[in-house]
């Protein structure tokens, strides 16, 4: 009879398109797309793969952390510079 009103539709008025992600992965899923095509689709949708996403989230994590091992390693450096320089004008203060 009427397609829109199994999904809550009236007659002569279209089913208003899903509106959120879960919604329309069951759209979907009612129009009887495999799961692996699911995937397939976000992984389209998004650009890349989930071995891409793990891989560049990874780098990212690492870059992060060795940024910050950086910062930790230069304020140690400063703070022995900042030493040693103390040390070497008191000691030309006592022989003056």
């Amino acid at each position: 009879m009427a397609e829109g009103l199994g999904a809550g539709g009236t007659f002569g008025r279209p089913t208003p398109p899903p509106q959120t992600g879960w919604e329309r992965l069951s759209e979907l899923w009612r129009r009887e797309i495999p799961a692996g095509g699911l995937v397939m689709i976000a992984q389209k949708l998004t650009g890349e793969t989930l071995q891409e996403k793990r891989n560049r989230e990874r780098r990212e994590q690492y870059e992060q952390k060795l940024a910050e091992w950086q910062a930790r390693l230069s304020v140690t450096e400063d703070l022995g510079r900042m030493e040693s320089d103390g040390l070497g004008q008191s000691q030309t203060e006592n022989i003056f």
